[in-house]
């Protein structure tokens, strides 16, 4: 009974990530850590303690969060760029975005033949602090390595948001449309929701300074 609850509360967990509802985050990670500490099996304790310290992370206690974080800071089962990845995801909670990058950067160095890396340090520098040229070079990093479907469609996402950072509004139109319309066929991918809504928030704005305000 225990196990069959866990992809119900899994699911729940990352929606209430999205709409940073961190009471219901902390909940869902107690609710799973108990079904994994019970039966062995469901989500992996290191990826619900990581979970588990991006509330307080986003709720201005950032100390407590790292505190929690750094037990996997010596683990040999978690890799260390790994670590530092999900640890730049706290930084981002806490609104530290230039710590954020800096890590995101070292996991890079650390790991650069994984497009993932590559792919979170170009949405750091378009979304997060509005650097398209950095951005830019990361993704073509990242484009020189094997791209999942979910990553190319990544990669469309954050062209559209480039384009719109250098006043390509045409370009930015054009990619995050076809972006949107591959998320759309993976809505049932963890945390998809808040990316396509994410995407349709730039989209807006694009619309909106396109002058397409129906659109928008």
């Amino acid at each position: 009974m225990l196990f069959a609850q866990t992809p119900r509360y899994y699911r729940a967990l990352n929606n209430a990530k999205v709409w940073g509802r961190w009471d219901d985050v902390l909940h869902y990670v107690d609710k799973l850590k108990g079904s994994y500490l019970k039966t062995g099996i469901g989500v992996g304790y290191f990826e619900l303690v990581r979970n588990h310290a991006l509330a307080p992370a986003a709720l201005g206690r950032l100390n407590e969060a790292l505190t929690e974080y750094s037990q996997f800071e010596n683990d040999p089962s978690v890799e260390r760029w790994l670590y530092l990845s999900h640890l730049a995801g706290i930084y981002e909670q806490a609104l530290k975005f230039d710590k954020a990058l800096e890590l995101r950067r070292a996991a890079a160095e650390l790991k650069p033949d994984c497009a993932t890396v590559w792919i979170d340090l170009a949405y750091g520098y378009a979304h997060r602090v509005g650097k398209p040229a950095q951005a830019r070079q990361a993704i073509e990093t990242a484009q020189k390595l094997e791209l999942t479907r979910l990553a190319k469609l990544y990669v469309e996402f954050l062209n559209g948001i480039i384009f719109w950072r250098e006043h390509k509004l045409d370009a930015a139109k054009q990619h995050l449309d076809m972006a949107l319309r591959g998320f759309a066929s993976l809505r049932r991918v963890p945390l998809m929701e808040g990316l396509i809504l994410l995407a349709k928030a730039y989209l807006c704005v694009v619309q909106a300074e396109l002058c397409n305000l129906r659109q928008a």
